[in-house]
């Protein structure tokens, strides 16, 4: 008796997804999600598709006729993402042309960053980040505040485009730190002519950018890619605090007014923080606010995307990170910043200067979601999840099939499908993520109130994670490790 095989399911690693081609992408409604209707414009709305399509269109819609739904075209580069420069790049006049920079306030990720007009551009390293940024404000209207702004696509030469890219970091400037030149020299090689997506900087607004980025939930890897490589993933969450508090640090940055100086803190030192210096490393970067109250903002922040990810079942948030951004300038710098934006306001606003001063400190404190290169949509793997447990189920009773299946994943260069049936749902959250959520809202609720993150032995850390209710769905994945 045959059964189906991984070739069967037409699925392929992020980078090479399927084609463009018009299908319709339907996704049912989370409970109390108001329905989603984008509005494309019409190259847009030629040019939708499912990636991860692993099922004819009338497939897809014979599939979801008797379900509630929401139907979402998604728009996807093809393979060979081309996105046209924009005229000035393209004729290559020197009086007009864009001056690329490394972003100097990258504290994370693999590949570098530039800088240009306002603007970050960064590496897409997989069309699924594409697919999010160009649709998650219609899939999911209330995380468009925690979402960096997206402005499209636009491919970048090195060779040409960023030629002079470290001039300013060859001078000799002083820079906040040098994450993003030490990736550029390193990895220079991996975005020769590649797409970068164009994103809000959300630095721009402070004199003296504090940066934290944490790395949130326990699986960081593709839903489809190598075993392997998903096992190296979990072995390296496992070994961090991911265990335990579901996030770990992928990068820092605070300044400090009193010596006027950054401390900065890579993920190669990060990643061998115990429990006790990670939260000694929460406290120190919180600290620096300008204003004690702005730590209830940070956690209202962190409650309230909470409640929005609790309820959503259709997505999972595979390798994400928490960026936190707040003001480290003096009370004075502060006050000047407040001023000029006050000065630029209507007479309207102008009316309510007092309040706008009052409430600063409140608005220079910012925490977004970012980096989606793994985002998962769950309807599209449903089927092959069920295939997956049922050549499962008779791979325990057949050796022949087990052999085969192996010998089939084995063509495909090992590569097969990562998820799970029991976390993998549309009745169940993405746990991870919510597992990372809840303890830094008990973490920084403790330093809110006493200014502190107390120091515990390991049996009291033990049963602060046992207290976290999606803690133990959150480790499951962990009982997959092969070896340590």
């Amino acid at each position: 008796m045959s059964t189906p095989k991984p070739a069967d399911l037409k699925l392929s690693p992020p980078s090479h997804l399927a084609p463009e081609r018009s299908i319709p992408y339907h996704l049912p409604s989370p409970d109390n999600s108001p329905s989603v209707s984008p509005v494309l414009s019409p190259v847009e709305a030629d040019n939708t598709t499912s990636p991860y399509s692993h099922s004819s269109a009338s497939e897809v819609n014979n599939k979801t006729q008797t379900q509630t739904q929401t139907q979402i075209p998604i728009q996807s580069p093809s393979q060979h993402v081309q996105v046209p420069k924009d005229d000035s790049s393209h004729e290559h006049d020197t009086a007009t042309a864009h001056k690329y920079t490394l972003f100097e306030n990258q504290v994370a990720g693999t590949l570098p960053m530039f800088y240009c007009d306002g603007e970050v551009y960064k590496p897409l390293k997989s069309e699924l980040e594409g697919i999010f940024y160009r649709n998650i404000t219609q899939w999911l209207p209330s995380m468009q505040p925690f979402i960096p702004t997206y402005s499209g696509m636009q491919c970048l030469d090195v060779q040409s485009d960023l030629s002079a890219v470290l001039s300013h970091h060859d001078t000799g400037a002083v820079v906040n730190n040098a994450w993003s030149q030490q990736m550029f020299e390193k990895n220079k090689h991996r975005i020769t002519k590649m797409p970068y997506l164009r994103l809000e900087d959300l630095t721009s607004r402070y004199r003296k950018p504090c940066i934290l980025d944490l790395k949130i939930g326990t699986r960081h890897f593709a839903p489809v890619c190598k075993t392997d490589k998903m096992q190296r993933k979990l072995r390296k969450a496992w070994k961090s605090t991911c265990r335990d508090f579901g996030v770990r640090i992928g990068g820092l940055q605070s300044y400090d007014a009193k010596e006027d100086t950054y401390h900065t803190l890579c993920k190669h030192n990060a990643a061998v923080l115990d429990k006790n210096a990670f939260c000694a490393q929460l406290v120190q970067f919180f600290k620096h606010m300008p204003d004690a109250h702005m730590m209830h903002a940070v956690v209202a922040k962190l409650t309230t995307l909470m409640q929005i990810l609790k309820h959503e079942t259709r997505f999972r948030w595979f390798s994400c990170s928490l960026l936190f951004t707040y003001e480290g300038a003096t009370d004075d710098d502060a006050a000047a910043v407040v001023s000029t934006n006050v000065n630029m306001a209507t007479d309207d606003d102008n009316d309510n200067d007092n309040d706008s001063h009052s409430h600063s400190h409140q608005q220079v404190v910012d925490l977004r979601l970012i980096d989606f290169t793994n985002f998962v949509v769950v309807q599209e793997y449903l089927d092959a999840l069920q295939l997956k447990h049922t050549d499962s189920l008779r791979a325990k009773s057949d050796s022949d099939i087990h052999n085969s299946s192996g010998d089939e994943q084995q063509k495909n260069g090992g590569v097969t499908l990562q998820l799970s049936q029991e976390l993998d749902n549309l009745h169940e959250p993405d746990h991870g993520i919510l597992f990372g959520l809840q303890s830094l809202i008990k973490l920084l609720s403790e330093l809110q109130m006493t200014h502190t993150i107390k120091t515990r032995n390991d049996a009291e850390w033990q049963h602060f994670t046992s207290t976290l209710s999606h803690s133990k769905m959150a480790l499951r994945p962990f009982s997959t490790i092969t070896s340590l």
